[in-house]
């Protein structure tokens, strides 16, 4: 559960632990005994990766980007990828 990490990932997505031996342990040892966990988050990542982290998405986003740089209204799909994920 580092900054450099909560940039990407959350608790919908991943099991998020203290930078400690103890806590990461803790965390990997919560996926082990879950599988409907692993199941659940997985698919969670799955689905949020091929969303937002593909290359048509970064295409996309990038121009809406330009297109905002230039004063221009954005296309409704670049828009709906900027907004932010609301919690499920």
């Amino acid at each position: 559960d580092l900054p450099t990490h909560s940039q990407v990932l959350d608790g919908e997505i991943a099991v998020l632990a203290a930078a400690t031996p103890t806590e990461f342990a803790a965390g990997i040892r919560t996926l082990l005994d879950s599988p409907e966990l692993r199941a659940a988050i997985g698919a969670r990542a799955r689905e949020r990766a091929e969303t937002l982290y593909t290359v048509p998405a970064f295409e996309t986003q990038l121009l809406a980007l330009y297109t905002r740089l230039g004063g221009q209204e954005r296309e409704p799909e670049a828009e709906a990828l900027l907004q932010p994920e609301a919690p499920q």
